[in-house]
């Protein structure tokens, strides 16, 4: 089961996901030209997720997270998915050892680690 959502825009154009835990909010026929996705990271290493149904240029968002202290370096957050993404966030406010990666069809966000071989 899904949660319900909601995305609000602010007057500063904030994009604010707004749901109760571990919901997707869809946007349908929605250009994401300006402002700020604002996700929620929830203590069970869930987070707040936006779903396009069109193709999404991140070029013009910044990305903000809320309760970084909630991350977990075993988990891999998908913050956004769509049918395909262009461009990158012009900025996003992460921690500094983890990584936003925008694919094909998700953005994700995971913690950068250091690979150690033993030989």
């Amino acid at each position: 089961d899904m949660a319900e959502g909601s995305v609000t825009v602010d007057r500063a154009g904030v994009y604010h996901v707004n749901f109760y835990q571990d919901a997707t909010v869809t946007l349908d026929g929605a250009t994401l030209t300006s402002g700020t996705l604002v996700c929620d990271i929830a203590a069970d290493g869930t987070c707040d997720k936006l779903a396009a149904t069109g193709a999404c240029d991140l070029s013009g968002l910044s990305l903000a997270l809320n309760d970084m202290e909630n991350l977990d370096a075993g988990c891999i957050y998908t913050l956004a998915t769509a049918p395909s993404f262009t461009g990158r966030f012009a900025s996003a406010s992460v921690p500094g050892n983890w990584r936003v990666s925008v694919g094909a069809t998700r953005v994700t966000l995971a913690r950068q680690g250091l690979s150690v071989i033993v030989r």
